[in-house]
């Protein structure tokens, strides 16, 4: 994340943040996961809970980060410029992604969070001599939208599908990487509000718009 956004400029004062009616449902739907785990985080440290910060941390950056937002934004990542609007709703997401996750990592990780804190400071005109005084970056409880949760749902059980046909492609020798596959996602001629189909019909939208 670091490099990312330090080669998107993002950690200094002349990166324009994406707006959230600029970002894509995935963007929306990270967001959503970093309120939770700040919120969730900032229960289990007033309980004294240190076992429930750990879990919820490591489920974050295996299941949101890694498996999911990672593999989706690598490609915008690497290969589009920074003035491009979704790599810069990417940077963006990620910019609070490592803010939020800074104060949260103190007080168990404190010499990676001290770490972390240093670079930032040296990136940025940030005046923060520490990670534990910096203080806790909360995430506007407005981010947690159930309706961005529905949708992305839906669209992770396309997702499932399609790797299911990926791995099953490779297998039988058609390709030799997901990069190599053309997919077509085929949709009804009448399409129902609030389906399925709708939101794929939006997310491929968007992207063109972009």
């Amino acid at each position: 994340m670091l490099a990312n956004l330090k080669d998107g400029e993002a950690l200094r004062g002349d990166f324009d943040p994406a707006k959230r009616e600029e970002m894509s449902l995935i963007d929306n739907y990270v967001m959503l996961h970093l309120q939770q785990l700040e919120q969730t985080c900032r229960e289990a440290y007033r309980d004294y809970n240190f076992p429930r910060v750990v879990a919820s941390l490591n489920r974050f950056a295996a299941n949101t980060l890694s498996s999911l937002y990672f593999d989706v934004t690598k490609d915008t990542l690497y290969a589009d410029p920074v003035s491009h609007p979704t790599r810069r709703a990417t940077i963006t997401v990620l910019s609070e992604i490592l803010r939020t996750l800074v104060p949260i990592l103190a007080p168990i990780l404190p010499h990676l969070a001290e770490e972390v804190n240093q670079t930032l400071k040296q990136q940025t005109s940030s005046s923060s001599v520490s990670a534990f005084v910096s203080g806790w970056r909360e995430v506007p409880s407005d981010w947690n939208n159930p309706v961005v949760s529905q949708k992305m749902d839906s669209l992770l059980q396309v997702r499932s599908e399609v790797m299911i046909a990926l791995e099953q492609a490779r297998k039988d020798k058609h390709i030799g990487g997901s990069l190599e596959a053309a997919l077509e996602i085929v949709l009804p001629a009448v399409i129902e509000k609030n389906s399925t189909s709708e939101i794929v019909l939006a997310e491929k939208r968007a992207i063109n718009e972009h």
